[in-house]
């Protein structure tokens, strides 16, 4: 197995998401090619970002996917992640949770996304919230159903969508 620090913890994160659903019940899918990207280390963070952020991983209307190609899509927080700057205590409690689950640090938020434009040679061409991504898919009652906190994160955990300037 490659080592977790080789290709991005988030896709072998993923993947043991993917693996252990046959350990719920009721099984909602099987991926017998899941294995085949994870191991221990992968399966504890999963488990431990289930329990930090449960939405991150028992959503059963939710298809997981793992993108990677940096100059389409990236997920990103819209605080200033280096500097800590959290208006809320429980917003810092909740990405650092999320933090210590995968065994990585969100090192970069962008508050600003016109950084890419000034900075690179990019153009934002869609970003929003996953919560409101989650809204305009149809699935907003499900969102509205999540504990406050829940849905405090998926208001601070964003989506982008970058294309060549």
């Amino acid at each position: 197995m490659i080592d977790i620090n080789e290709i991005g913890a988030t896709a072998f994160v993923i993947a043991s998401i993917r693996a252990l659903e046959p350990e719920k019940s009721p099984t909602l899918f099987s991926d017998p090619y899941a294995q085949w990207f994870s191991n221990e280390r992968a399966q504890s963070a999963a488990r431990q970002l289930d329990a930090a952020f449960p939405p991150s991983t028992t959503n059963p209307e939710v298809a997981f996917f793992e993108v990677d190609q940096k100059a389409v899509l990236f997920d990103y927080f819209s605080l200033d992640m280096q500097g800590r700057d959290f208006e809320a205590e429980a917003d810092r409690e909740r990405i650092e949770g999320v933090e210590r689950a995968m065994g990585a640090s969100f090192p970069t938020g962008f508050p600003d996304l016109t950084v890419f434009e000034k900075e690179a040679p990019f153009k934002v061409a869609e970003s929003g919230s996953f919560a409101g991504l989650a809204e305009a898919c149809g699935m907003g009652d499900m969102v509205a159903g999540y504990p406050e906190e829940w849905r405090e994160t998926l208001k601070l955990y964003r989506y982008c969508v970058l294309e060549r300037g």
